[in-house]
């Protein structure tokens, strides 16, 4: 009962740096339980497009687990070392070290106990709220009732009673290596004024050089996403390393610049910084990396689910469409005869056949028969999409006629520069087509390799081709009903078609980008907090070590509001310093993440850029908060 009143004690004694920890972790515990809850959830397998769902849950969940891991190792180091100096001194009062793993057993099993039991409570206490929040974004009405889900809550259990067994287990072997000398004067390690790493900071600036190239210079969407997580290496390896040497290798350039060192503030300021900024450069990567996080989650997550509308509107323009792959004209026709019995507004009707292949293309020349076609990729493919030159002339209203191996081409990129083309060996004269009208629509599609379009005669398209038939419902309460009668028709005759409705549709659309939004705002709520948390410590720290720093300046003169001073200008420079370079980061980034939402169908730069500057304000505005409150409890600390 001894130890366990100790560890009690101390957790209360050093409140101002468990509770911030407390909350934070019971917020993660939370999160991690709500997005395990809402995954199985009974109510989400009735849902239209389930799997989609649960798979972003299980990425959210995935993520959470991972950050939970870096997270809370980052925040225990900061504790442990706070620490160290009580440890040793229970060490030379007589406790041996069996004794002090003993008492960080159970301020662990306390701290484990608050932050899990808490983190649950708070979560099913959440759980209904956020569901309906959640059923709200994905565009479905409210479920009645109440779950617990056992699953969730085991999963939660496990996951962070694992990770604070490994904390507990590493700490333990910190103490049991650890000398007792070496723990008393722990908090002075680090007052050597650090040496440069020039190789350690001509790799970071590489890297970020690297990473920014990546980003910046990406063109198609495929490479976008390949090239990702590789530039998100890259960046983050030299975040790291500008902050730990390039933060100071600048100061040293400004300690020699002796017009500028040899000013009062400047010369406190930048020897103050000089000497701890190695301990504390990567907390301030870590601001700059979670800053950036936070930004790109928000920014993009709610630019897809309000952009992404518009393309819907545009993807679904007819009611029901009727979709038919490698068919043939007698599979057509009876397509048609079943779609005529269906309540169809007559003038709707976008029905035609085509031909989608792609091929290797050496200039005028397009093969997909030959044993190269194993080399088909995306830098050396192309797409061609044959249409008939009847169902062009019918719905562009054209009376244009095609001689024999005569072809129109219309190129959405730069033109067709040849007189013919040769597809597989059969040779089209070749006529620029200007304007494909109904058949391309720049905004549905995705350029990961150049498309043609080739209005062909009829009669060289093959016997299997695909086919189309787009059509709006008179009653448009009936369309659902329609889809249904439709579908079991063609089902009865045996032919294997795709039908879709623009009412699942949305259904389907909505869960996949409602999903986007609900995960972005619970990642983004995580790694914001995260980032007050970090700061918070931060100033803790600073404080704790200036505190003497500043008592001396005080016995030989210096004023509290030279001192103030000088600690607004230092924490000014330590605040805006990760801020500034994840505005850079962001702005590389840019390019990069536009073509990912391209690919995830959202086609306005505007609503991106728009939501961007709109969640950077708002992060500011609390960044700046934060600055504030955690300035005055450093000023108070230090005072």
């Amino acid at each position: 009962m001894f130890y366990f009143n100790l560890a009690k004690n101390n957790i209360k004694k050093n409140s101002r740096v468990y509770s911030p920890y407390l909350i934070i972790t019971s917020f993660i515990v939370l999160v991690a339980y709500i997005m395990q809850s809402v995954r199985n959830n009974s109510g989400i397998d009735s849902l239209v497009g389930s799997v989609n769902i649960k798979n972003m849950l299980a990425f959210g969940n995935l993520v959470t687990a991972i950050f939970s891991v870096i997270f809370l190792f980052y925040i225990n180091s900061f504790i442990m070392k706070k620490r160290k100096t009580e440890l040793g001194l229970y060490n030379v009062l007589g406790l041996d070290k069996k004794h002090i793993i003993k008492i960080i057993f159970l301020e662990r099993v306390i701290t484990s106990f608050i932050t899990i039991i808490g983190g649950l409570i708070l979560g099913i206490a959440m759980d209904k709220i956020l569901y309906l929040v959640f059923l709200k974004l994905i565009g479905e009405g409210v479920k009645l009732g109440f779950d617990i889900s056992g699953k969730a809550i085991f999963y939660t259990v496990s996951l962070f009673l694992v990770l604070n067994i490994i904390l507990f287990l590493w700490d333990s072997f910190e103490i049991i290596r650890a000398k007792t000398i070496s723990l008393l004067q722990s908090k002075n390690v680090g007052e050597k004024e650090p040496k440069i790493k020039k190789l350690s900071l001509f790799l970071g600036v590489i890297c970020l050089v690297g990473g920014y190239f990546l980003a910046f210079n990406v063109d198609n969407p495929v490479y976008a996403i390949n090239m990702f997580f590789i530039a998100v290496i890259l960046v983050m390896i030299g975040t790291y390393n500008l902050f730990l040497w390039g933060s100071i290798f600048i100061l040293k350039m400004l300690k020699r610049n002796k017009k500028i060192y040899y000013k009062t503030n400047n010369f406190i300021s930048i020897s103050t910084m000089i000497y701890r900024m190695k301990k504390n450069a990567v907390g301030l990567a870590n601001i700059c990396i979670l800053s950036t996080a936070v930004i790109i989650i928000l920014s993009s997550t709610l630019s897809l689910y309000v952009g992404s509308e518009s393309y819907f509107n545009k993807r679904y323009s007819s009611d029901i469409e009727v979709y038919a792959r490698e068919t043939n004209l007698e599979t057509v026709k009876k397509i048609d005869e079943i779609i005529d019995k269906a309540d169809v507004d007559k003038s709707s009707i976008f029905n035609y056949k085509y031909q989608n292949n792609m091929y290797i293309r050496e200039g005028n020349r397009f093969n997909n028969q030959n044993k190269e076609t194993s080399n088909l990729s995306i830098d050396n493919g192309s797409i061609i999409v044959k249409i008939p030159l009847s169902d062009y002339n019918k719905f562009e209203n054209k009376n244009i006629t095609l001689n024999k191996n005569e072809a129109l081409i219309f190129s959405d990129g730069e033109k067709f520069p040849y007189k013919y083309i040769e597809i597989n060996g059969e040779k089209y004269d070749v006529k620029p087509l200007e304007n494909a009208g109904k058949f391309y629509d720049r905004d549905l599609e995705i350029d990961i390799v150049p498309t043609y379009i080739l209005i062909v005669n009829d009669n060289d398209l093959s016997d299997k081709f695909s086919y189309i038939y787009n059509f709006d419902v008179a009653n448009k309460d009936n369309i659902l009903s329609e889809s249904n009668f439709i579908k079991s028709q063609l089902k009865k005759d045996k032919i294997n078609v795709l039908v879709d409705n623009v009412i699942m549709a949305k259904k389907d659309f909505d869960s996949l980008y409602g999903s986007f939004l609900f995960i972005g705002l619970l990642l983004g709520s995580v790694f914001l907090f995260a980032t007050i948390l970090i700061i918070y410590y931060k100033q803790l720290s600073e404080g704790y070590e200036d505190k003497e720093r500043f008592n001396i300046m005080k016995k030989v003169g210096m004023e509290d509001e030279e001192i103030r001073k000088i600690i607004k200008k230092q924490v000014s420079i330590v605040f805006l310093s990760p801020v500034v370079l994840a505005s850079i980061h962001l702005f590389f980034a840019y390019p990069m993440i536009k073509k990912i939402l391209y690919t995830l169908n959202l086609r306005q730069d505007s609503v991106f850029i728009l939501m961007t500057i709109g969640t950077v304000v708002i992060f500011l505005i609390v960044y700046s908060i934060v600055y504030n409150l955690t300035s005055k409890i450093y000023y108070k600390i230090v005072k």
